[in-house]
């Protein structure tokens, strides 16, 4: 049986900038407070109106009139900045903000021509930030802002001085790149990653490390996955925002991101090890935060899952990886106890010695024998049972003698009386041949009866096997007959 590789996903967040979020930035002492663009506007009247009209709750019956100051025939700057800062404060409404309708109104492109008017640091502001919550609307909406140039005016605001307009930059790319792969491509291809990498390698400022490792996240996830030459520059950021970083969403979005890195081919596999965070990885498997663990997990599962059997090595080096895996399968979530059996088979489907520092201990084997058999979850069972029929393939005999010790043929035996899961029944047909045949091999070098062909029969196996030769599923059908045909081929009454 070879091992699979299953995929998974997880979900892509946009984010809608509401005027409440600001507010409490601002209180707070957060950044994004307009004061850098707020005090690059020298004009002392049109400081005063800013200030008073950032004060102001404008109402979406006051649309038409701001849209009209915007489009002002005298470009009188007073009038744009006015027009400008209310059509940011409607669109900002956390319930019910008329995105459709400013799109209808064709107020993109408006908005896009304000974002490069770098002479008016806060009327680029308050557009890039309306721009960034059109963007997060749906992907009619995000594309009404490509069309018009959204992409690369977004990717120009990452380089300005002013931390505020880079934020609404990062922001509006992240929401763009958490749309559709489709977006998500076209921001990759604008150099969308390649600056947002150089930006967060630099900067020292906290909000834009945060919300530019969300961005930069979602620039790497997504079915089907980008080409991992248009990201891989990504991985050191993650790295070490996992290393260094105690905020737990940042942890949480590089966590999720080394997930979708790390899915891919032995040589990708290996670039992802060479940065280092493998220790990381495994020291915060046991996080209390499950949208943390959980993707470090997968994580961990598939740095072990390619054909370079030296990257199981790897993580097998890093102290205490497999005591941690155990405790986690107590776990009492479902989820973790999957993900966790997920890894360990990984494990098992290495060679012996990998094999043995999962079942060599009886406590750690009678675990999985007990999850197997008895985890109320389906999921769970089954990737328990892919742990040890991965193990039974792998091991020598000393190994598979130790292992049956502890009941495994009978725990095999009886995962057969389900016959509602097709692959859970593939999985442990192979693992009963598995044992079977080192059976054969023990024969041949003895020159005796195969000396667990008899338990086998008598735990049922035979007789179920027999009947699973029946069975509807294809591939239950034919892992049966090869069982069949490996082991009793002087009984063709078995197989007829």
């Amino acid at each position: 049986m070879k091992f699979e590789k299953k995929k998974r996903d997880d979900t892509i967040r946009k984010i809608r900038i509401s005027n409440l979020q600001i507010d409490k930035q601002r209180q707070v002492g957060g950044f994004s407070t307009l004061s850098g663009a707020f005090d690059s506007v020298e004009n002392i009247e049109l400081r005063k109106c800013i200030n008073e009209w950032l004060q102001k709750q404008f109402k979406q019956e006051e649309f038409l009139e701001l849209v009209g100051a915007i489009n002002n025939p005298e470009n009188d700057r007073l009038k744009q900045h006015y027009g400008m800062i209310g059509l940011r404060k409607i669109l900002s409404q956390e319930k019910g903000a008329p995105i459709q309708h400013a799109v209808d109104m064709n107020l993109v492109p408006r908005f896009i021509e304000f974002t490069q008017r770098k002479d008016e640091p806060h009327l680029q502001l308050e557009a890039a930030w309306a721009l960034t919550n059109i963007a997060s609307g749906d992907s009619k909406q995000t594309e009404a802002v490509i069309e018009h140039g959204g992409i690369p005016c977004f990717v120009n605001l990452l380089g300005s001085p002013k931390m505020e307009i880079v934020e609404q930059g990062i922001w509006a790319l992240g929401n763009i790149a958490g749309d559709c792969n489709k977006f998500r491509q076209m921001a990759l291809e604008s150099n969308a990653l390649s600056v947002l990498v150089d930006l967060l390698k630099s900067t020292t400022k906290e909000n834009i490390f945060k919300h530019g490792i969300w961005a930069l996240s979602n620039l790497t996830r997504g079915r089907p996955l980008p080409n991992f030459e248009l990201v891989k520059e990504s991985l050191p950021v993650f790295s070490e925002a996992l290393k260094h970083s105690k905020d737990p969403e940042i942890i949480t979005d590089a966590s999720w991101a080394l997930y979708h890195l790390s899915d891919g081919d032995s040589p990708q596999i290996q670039v992802v090890l060479d940065t280092g965070v493998a220790p990381t990885i495994v020291q915060n498997l046991d996080n209390s935060n499950l949208s943390t663990s959980v993707p470090l997990i997968k994580t961990l599962g598939l740095l072990m899952s390619g054909d370079d059997e030296s990257q199981i090595d790897t993580i097998l080096s890093i102290q205490d990886v497999i005591p941690k895996l155990f405790k986690l399968l107590e776990h009492e979530k479902k989820v973790v106890r999957k993900e966790t059996c997920y890894a360990l088979s990984a494990i098992t489907a290495g060679n012996d010695r990998h094999a043995g520092c999962v079942i060599a201990n009886p406590n750690y084997l009678n675990k999985l024998i007990t999850l197997a058999v008895s985890d109320k979850f389906l999921e769970v069972r089954r990737e328990a049972a892919w742990v040890l029929a991965n193990a039974l393939i792998k091991c020598n005999i000393d190994q598979l003698m130790f292992m049956l010790q502890y009941g495994l043929l009978e725990c095999f035996c009886t995962l057969l009386d389900d016959t509602r899961d097709a692959k859970n029944l593939e999985v442990v047909i192979e693992g009963l041949n598995a044992i079977l045949n080192k059976g054969k091999e023990i024969a041949s070098q003895r020159r005796c009866e195969n000396p667990f062909i008899s338990e086998f029969e008598s735990r049922g196996g035979l007789e179920k096997v027999q009947k699973l030769q029946e069975h509807e599923n294809v591939e239950v059908y034919q892992a049966a007959l090869k069982l069949m045909e490996g082991h009793y081929e002087l009984e063709d009454n078995l197989l007829s």
